[in-house]
C-alpha cells in the first residue's frame, strides 16, 4: 500500500499507539489531508481502500486536499476494476472543491466525472491518459469549459487534450506537455500561440511533434515578439523533421 494508507505508517499508525495518541490524531485534520490511492496489485484496488478514502475525507475536516489517483497510472489500466475506480471518484466528488492537488487523473475522469467546475480551487493538475487508445477519446462538456483560474501548475502526460479548446488560465506559472498523442500534439505555431497567452509562466516544457503549415509559419515572422518576464526555465523537445526556428526567433 501507499504510505498514507499503510497501517504501519502515519497517520493510521498513530491511532493505535495509545488512547491519548489516538485522540490527538483524530483531532488533527492536517494528518489526513493527503490521499495517495494505492496502485493496483493482483486484483487491483480493494474495497478496504475505498473505506479508507472515506475515513481520510471525514477526518480531514474542511482542509484542502492533496489527491493522487494511483489507480489511474500503470501499464495495463484497462484491466483494472472500473467499478472500484468509480467508487473512489464518487467518494471524492462531493469534496472536489477542497482539492488543491490532483495527480494521475485521466482526461475522461477530469472532464466527465470530476468536471472542472467542481474543481474550482485546484492549483496543481497532473493528467495522464491510459496506454490503450480506446481510453484516449476526449469529450469536452461544452465550448465554455475552462480550467479554473486558481490553477498554477498543469502537467499533461500522454493526453489528447487540445489546449486551444481548453486553454489554461493566463496566470498559470508552470506548464508541462509531455508525449502528447493524436490531436493533442503541439505544432511550432501552436507552441508560440500558447506561450504568447501565458505571460506569467515561470517554468515550461513542451514536446513539439507537428510541423507548422508553411503559410502559417511564414506569417510568424510578422508577429510581435513574445516576452515572458517571469520565465526561468524553458525546455523544448522536437523531432528532426521539425523546424523550431520561428519559435526561437
Amino acid at each position: 500500500h501507499a504510505r498514507s494508507f499503510s497501517p504501519k505508517s502515519a497517520p493510521l499508525l498513530l491511532t493505535h499507539v495509545c488512547s491519548s495518541w489516538r485522540a490527538l490524531s483524530l483531532s488533527t485534520p492536517a494528518l489526513w489531508d493527503t490521499l495517495t490511492i494505492p496502485p493496483p496489485e493482483g486484483t487491483g484496488l480493494l474495497a478496504y481502500d475505498i473505506r479508507l478514502v472515506q475515513v481520510f475525507l471525514r477526518r480531514s475536516g474542511t482542509r484542502r486536499l492533496n489527491v493522487d489517483l494511483g489507480i489511474s497510472a500503470g501499464e495495463y489500466p484497462w484491466q483494472r476494476p472500473k467499478l472500484l475506480q468509480d467508487r473512489v471518484i464518487d467518494a471524492l466528488i462531493p469534496h472536489a472543491w477542497r482539492i488543491k492537488t490532483l495527480e494521475n487523473v485521466t482526461s475522461a475522469q477530469l472532464l466527465q466525472r470530476f468536471t472542472l467546475s467542481r474543481l474550482s480551487n485546484v492549483e496543481q493538475l497532473l493528467v495522464t491518459d491510459e496506454d490503450d487508445p480506446k481510453f484516449r477519446l476526449v469529450r469536452y462538456p461544452s465550448a465554455s469549459t475552462r480550467f479554473p483560474e486558481s490553477l498554477q501548475v498543469l502537467d499533461l502526460h500522454r493526453t489528447t487534450l487540445e489546449l486551444h479548446r481548453l486553454p489554461p488560465p493566463s496566470a498559470l506559472s508552470e506548464l508541462y506537455v509531455r508525449s502528447p498523442v493524436g490531436i493533442g500534439c503541439i505544432s511550432v505555431t501552436g507552441a508560440l500561440t500558447l506561450l504568447s497567452e501565458l505571460k506569467s509562466l515561470e517554468s515550461c516544457s513542451l514536446d513539439i511533434s507537428v510541423p507548422s503549415d508553411a503559410s502559417i509559419a511564414h506569417s510568424l515572422g510578422h508577429l510581435p515578439r513574445t516576452t515572458l518576464p517571469r520565465l526561468t526555465e524553458l525546455r523544448l523537445h522536437w523531432g528532426q523533421s521539425i523546424d523550431i526556428g520561428p519559435l526561437l526567433d
